[in-house]
């Protein structure tokens, strides 16, 4: 039983193609949702956005969802795994950037003027930003993905307490800079076999970034505009490297 919260533009299209598959080999209940491969991308998850399983209980969940463990958990056994994966959050937010703008078009990133889109908007977010949090794409959305709400973003003592729940909430997090490493984690976390972690990459865009003309003073306005997003992904990328010191000679091997 795995609920794996698939965070965007973090090779989480990657991850669900492992879970699906899995899943599919052994019959298992797939919440899966009403439409596309959405059950709640900016809004509360809802019995409404899930196809119904015979039982009223699922074994995997894997498509995009906003965290919220008091909602989703009452579908799934107490035994049930807690996976998510993140990305280093500057490429996270330029493939997002990239994705929302030019392939799946949405709104507010489609006016943004000019040459370096990019520059443009993180000269001043907040002029570019839609009034809902969950319908941005690029104001801390990993954060915004695992649950965090916006009072949160601005204090550094609430970031740090949402990332200790994460911690408490999440039996693994994957990191995507490191693919190979997350995959035998997961083999080694979930009790599969080496075969069920074989992937093949889905949906990369890997020219995107010769598109937008960054800057040093580009990357320092996001950091400081996705505080969130960094503090979430520097415990993570730590605990991760920590896990796989503790895993024994033979982890590499694998």
């Amino acid at each position: 039983h795995v609920v794996f919260i698939k965070v965007h533009k973090a090779a989480s299209t990657t991850t669900m193609n492992v879970m699906l598959r899995f899943a599919l080999k052994r019959n298992l209940a797939i919440m899966l949702p009403t439409k596309l491969n959405i059950i709640s991308e900016g809004g509360s998850f809802t019995s409404k956005n899930i196809l119904p399983s015979k039982s009223g209980k699922y074994d995997i969940l894997c498509n995009h969802v906003i965290y919220d463990r008091q909602a989703i958990s009452k579908y799934f056994p107490s035994e049930t795994k807690y996976v998510t994966i993140l990305r280093e959050p500057f490429d996270q937010f330029t493939s997002g950037f990239m994705f929302y703008r030019d392939v799946f078009p949405v709104s507010y990133l489609i006016r943004i003027p000019g040459s370096s889109p990019i520059s443009t908007y993180l000269e001043n977010q907040q002029k570019y930003e839609p009034k809902r949090l969950t319908d941005s794409f690029t104001n801390n959305r990993m954060s915004v993905d695992l649950g965090i709400k916006r009072k949160t973003l601005s204090n550094k003592t609430l970031i740090n307490e949402f990332v200790k729940n994460i911690s408490n909430d999440f039996d693994l997090v994957l990191i995507a800079e490191y693919y190979d490493e997350s995959m035998v984690l997961l083999k080694r976390t979930l009790n599969w076999n080496l075969e069920d972690v074989f992937y093949m990459s889905s949906n990369i865009f890997s020219n995107y970034k010769n598109n937008f003309n960054v800057t040093a003073l580009d990357r320092e306005r996001f950091r400081q505009w996705a505080k969130a997003d960094y503090a979430l992904y520097q415990h993570f990328h730590d605990v991760f490297w920590q896990k796989i010191r503790n895993q024994g000679s033979d982890f590499f091997h694998e």
